[in-house]
């Protein structure tokens, strides 16, 4: 279905409001260069999407151990009143 020439001007301002964005985004984010091949963008998206799930594994790992940690220290904690009272 053909565009007539009101829609066609508003997707073109449209298109040209998003790439601007996304060059600012990228100076801000100090994402590739602009002259970056697809290829290289990709590798450059797929080290970084890595890197961040790393740290989230790490943290995910960090947290149970600590939850553990905790549960365990607050169990023995739960116990000590109980054997003063003689149960």
């Amino acid at each position: 279905m053909p565009f007539d020439p009101a829609e066609r001007g508003a997707l073109e301002e449209a298109t040209q409001q998003l790439d601007t964005a996304r060059q600012r985004l990228g100076a801000v984010l100090g994402g590739p260069p602009p002259l970056a091949t697809a290829a290289q963008t990709i590798d450059i998206l797929q080290k970084t999407y890595g890197e961040i799930s790393n740290y989230d594994r790490h943290y995910s790992t960090v947290r149970s151990a600590l939850t553990t940690l905790v549960v365990g220290a607050g169990l023995v904690a739960a116990t000590e009143p109980l054997k003063t009272m003689g149960m």
